[in-house]
């Protein structure tokens, strides 16, 4: 990477470091244990099933509520509760509300839109698809496989979703850049042939948009979207398109339209693990090129936990040296899950037998998921706690990493 760019990335520490206080100052909620509060919110994604409970999310809120009756993207809802405070650091706190009163206030397809009734529709085809991998697949099997197909946040219980984040493997169950690179490679591989490579990648952008609502418009996919959504137009236009500019571009775009994403884990570690991939990647690759087929990977995991660290060390005050291992070990395999999981979808929709044929394979795979996550989630040992770190460890660590990468480019003469 040139010098030109790493002063881009230090322009970012910096006004996102800037956008955090402002903004910090504007959402500041005097509110304390036990306090009384009332919401109306109207669902913009589909609640988190977890565990035999509903997660609803406005906000600093989340609301838990019992599985039953189930809400859905596009429910008006009332809330009265009483809230309970989650300190995540001494900046930020989560308001839970635990099992309120909830009142359902009914919304006409009308008040929705075009574009509401066309995401809940797609919402509802994910809830079928959903049944006929939970039909197929035993528990973790079916979370798993959901989690990495879908986006779709299930966990069939707290010991295991434990497991998956003291493994450090939590993120293969979200949705992510890499879903959508596969996605629009497969899409534009097939279509290339059939058509002209204007319409294979408009077609293949008409995917990605379906996949993004499918996975539930999580800021992580959101963002995975726009990228590709960038590159392709500038394709189409003849353009060269840079990653990091383009990442720039999309954060921007993401934190104006929802300015407290600033704030949202999953978007802080999506743009951070796609800022080291872009920015260290490349070094890293070439480092270990001798490892072949593995250096790909190895590059790519290492510059992404490398650039998440701080934020995974404030927010979660956890960190495992190994965690780098068990991903090795399972990310190669994630594309072929998915092909495996599209056929169990695809035949569950129109032929079951193949379905159950698919689901046998998708099974044996998954077990070496299970043992991995299980083996490394298991190891307490290597559990390293850091409680009260501040964002000052973070913007430090950033700059110190933005100054050590600046003065390799310029050594290096980039």
């Amino acid at each position: 990477m040139n010098i030109g760019g790493l002063r881009y990335l230090l322009y970012i520490v910096i006004l996102c470091t800037g956008l955090f206080f402002i903004l910090k100052s504007k959402i500041n909620l005097d509110l304390k244990e036990g306090n009384k509060v009332k919401l109306n919110l109207q669902l913009t994604q589909e609640p988190i099933i977890q565990d035999g409970y509903q997660l609803l999310k406005k906000g600093p809120f989340w609301i838990k509520a019992p599985l039953y009756p189930r809400f859905h993207y596009g429910d008006r809802l009332h809330i009265i509760g009483i809230t309970r405070v989650r300190v995540i650091n001494n900046l930020f706190s989560q308001f839970w509300l635990i099992n309120p009163e909830i009142n359902k206030v009914a919304v006409g397809r009308q008040e929705l839109g075009l574009g509401g009734v066309l995401v809940g529709e797609v919402y509802r085809f994910r809830d079928q698809l959903t049944k006929i991998i939970n039909n197929l697949l035993p528990e973790p099997h079916s979370s798993l496989m959901i989690g990495i197909l879908l986006g779709v946040k299930q966990s069939s219980s707290q010991e295991f979703f434990k497991e998956l984040q003291q493994s450090g493997t939590l993120h293969i169950v979200v949705a992510s850049g890499m879903n959508i690179s596969l996605l629009a490679g497969s899409v534009s591989g097939f279509l290339a042939p059939l058509l002209n490579r204007k319409k294979a990648i408009i077609l293949s952008l008409i995917v990605i948009v379906l996949y993004c609502i499918l996975a539930g418009l999580e800021p992580p996919i959101v963002r995975a979207g726009l990228m590709a959504g960038v590159l392709s137009l500038a394709v189409l236009l003849g353009r060269e398109a840079q990653g990091l500019y383009t990442l720039v571009i999309v954060g921007f775009i993401m934190l104006v339209f929802d300015p407290l994403l600033l704030f949202d884990v999953g978007f802080q570690l999506s743009f951070a693990a796609t800022l080291g991939i872009l920015v260290l990647g490349g070094f890293l690759k070439y480092k270990f090129a001798k490892f072949k087929f593995l250096a790909s990977d190895l590059a790519e995991t290492l510059s992404a936990q490398i650039f998440t660290l701080p934020i995974l060390l404030i927010t979660f005050g956890r960190f495992n040296p190994l965690s780098l291992l068990p991903n090795l070990l399972i990310i190669w395999l994630i594309p072929f899950v998915m092909f495996l999981g599209f056929m169990i979808v695809l035949f569950g929709l129109f032929f079951l037998p193949l379905a159950v044929l698919f689901s046998w394979f998708s099974f044996a795979v998954l077990s070496w998921f299970v043992l991995v996550i299980r083996f490394f989630g298991s190891l307490e040992f290597l559990q390293f706690n850091f409680v009260g770190l501040s964002w000052v460890f973070g913007l430090g660590y950033y700059l110190v990493l933005a100054s050590l990468l600046f003065l390799k480019g310029k050594r290096h003469g980039a």
